[in-house]
């Protein structure tokens, strides 16, 4: 009986150690992260409904937000403003690795900003969570992911100057004289024409 009762004890111990090392171990399984970015055109254009695509790849098995279709999220953004991946959820500490990327869109009057970061996070014990950025080629790390596209004027086709009729002598109206000797003719038909009225 003493045996089994101290059997016993030793078994409640070893389960309580347990369950410290799983609290301490697993304690962020609670853990979230929303990793954001912004976008914005240098120049009010008005109404521009160009679509911007952003990617979060994944690197190495890390989590994604629920909706995500494969190894990575995409969001398509039609303005200037912050915009979000989505919650990730994290079920044990650890450090975990994204890039945020954009898919090149074709318009000769948008010059994209084509960054791409890595995006860093630890996961601690207690549940505490930390985000480092990093810009490919730049050696600083940035506060924040943030795209800025140059928005290009449109070509104004040249206007080339209206041919100017080529002057061949005087540019006086003749048409006014013409009708002057015409005038004048019918005139003197009407005055000839009475006078050998009268004779006859």
């Amino acid at each position: 009986m003493r045996y089994f009762l101290k059997t016993l004890w030793v078994i409640f111990i070893a389960v309580l150690v347990f369950l410290e090392s799983a609290i301490i171990c697993f304690g962020a399984e609670y853990a979230s992260a929303d990793i954001r970015a912004s976008y914005q055109m240098d120049k009010d254009t008005g109404n521009c409904t160009i679509r911007h695509v952003f990617v979060l790849n994944a690197l190495k098995g890390a989590p994604l937000p629920e909706d995500a279709e494969g190894s990575n999220k995409r969001v398509t953004v039609r303005s200037s403003g912050e915009f979000s991946f989505g919650k990730i959820m994290f079920t044990r500490p650890g450090r975990y690795e994204y890039t945020v990327s954009r898919v090149p869109e074709k318009n000769e009057l948008i010059l994209e900003d084509r960054s791409t970061y890595l995006v860093t996070i630890d996961v601690l014990s207690d549940g505490t969570v930390t985000m480092i950025y990093n810009k490919e080629g730049d050696s600083g790390k940035p506060d924040e992911i943030s795209y800025i596209d140059s928005y290009k004027e449109p070509v104004k086709p040249e206007s080339k100057p209206s041919e100017q009729p080529v002057k061949t002598g005087d540019d006086t109206k003749i048409y006014k004289y013409v009708l002057l000797l015409l005038m004048t003719l019918g005139s003197l038909t009407l005055c000839h024409f009475l006078i050998k009225k009268k004779i006859v």
